[in-house]
């Protein structure tokens, strides 16, 4: 019996689950018999023990059995490897261009861009990653991604990148209508010291220029709550003495009779990037996608 993929997956499973066969199937959705009877055949046709048994029941690993659980682990990150980086080549022999953008620039910035580019262009084949400006950039150093829209700073090789800036704001304190600081017309960063913060996971830039800022106001950050959501971030301040600090352009899905935004004084920016690895010849979807991002931000709207 030669231990395949699948196999490896049971066992792994197996031991994961504490050595639970009977929750193990249910996460692998197949019978309890059947991990069992390849525990049964494996061991007696190898001729070795992968577990100790106590009253019957699998209680641990043997030597033999942690040094298949470490090599299966790695065996099957390498298959899903192996298998992403073959989907992203099919991609690229099918003319798909893949772009990552973080979800709050894609809603507010590219809502009606792509549905409108790809009717326009039934030939053009785009996939969309969404993931925050951290992931997004380390997809692209290791070519997963054509292009990326990524916050500033976007600490890329300017010599192995193209990077051109496409929208420059700014970040605001964004919280209940009834919230203390309300009444300001403007916040120095020593206004919300004492209050909890709601902002982006730690994989989003957003977190790393707040944080960041904060610290060199002499102010320790106080992030009660994170999340990759937006409108959770907001809806978390409502009734509540929460302030959330994101991009400005989020108020435009607000309500004015619930939610209130505050500048800073002196404002945190927030400004992102197209940007490509540097290349001698882009394909032509690859262009033509870039081509549209550019213009969509610098052309005169009509």
């Amino acid at each position: 019996m030669e231990i395949d993929i699948k196999y490896m997956e049971y066992f792994v499973h197996i031991v994961e689950s504490g050595f639970n066969l009977t929750l193990a199937s249910k996460q692998l959705y197949v019978s309890q018999s059947a991990l069992s009877q390849f525990i049964t055949n494996y061991e007696k046709e190898k001729s070795i023990k992968l577990f100790i048994r106590k009253n019957g029941r699998l209680s641990k690993l043997t030597t033999a059995g942690e040094i298949l659980y470490e090599q299966s682990k790695n065996i099957i990150r390498m298959s899903q490897k192996l298998e992403e980086d073959m989907a992203i080549e099919a991609s690229k022999q099918k003319g798909t261009v893949r772009i990552g953008i973080p979800s709050l620039i894609l809603r507010v910035y590219f809502s009606s861009f792509f549905p409108d580019l790809l009717l326009d262009n039934p030939d053009l084949h785009i996939d969309v990653i969404e993931e925050g400006s951290i992931a997004l950039r380390q997809m692209l150093l290791d070519n997963e991604l054509d292009m990326a829209v990524l916050l500033k700073p976007t600490n890329l090789n300017s010599k192995n990148y193209e990077q051109q800036v496409i929208q420059i704001d700014e970040m605001v304190a964004f919280m209940d209508s009834n919230h203390k600081l309300s009444d300001k017309p403007m916040l120095n960063w020593s206004d919300i010291a004492s209050y909890p913060i709601a902002t982006f996971y730690k994989t989003f830039t957003t977190q790393d220029l707040v944080t960041k800022k904060l610290q060199s106001e002499g102010i320790k950050p106080n992030f009660i709550t994170t999340s990759m959501s937006w409108d959770y971030i907001i809806e978390a301040t409502k009734g509540n003495e929460m302030v959330a600090i994101l991009p400005r352009p989020v108020y435009t899905y607000l309500s004015e009779e619930f939610y209130q935004y505050k500048k800073f004084k002196d404002p945190l920016p927030f400004e992102f990037d197209i940007c490509r690895p540097i290349k001698e010849v882009y394909s032509k979807p690859e262009s033509k996608l870039f081509d549209e991002i550019i213009k969509l931000f610098y052309e005169p709207q009509q």
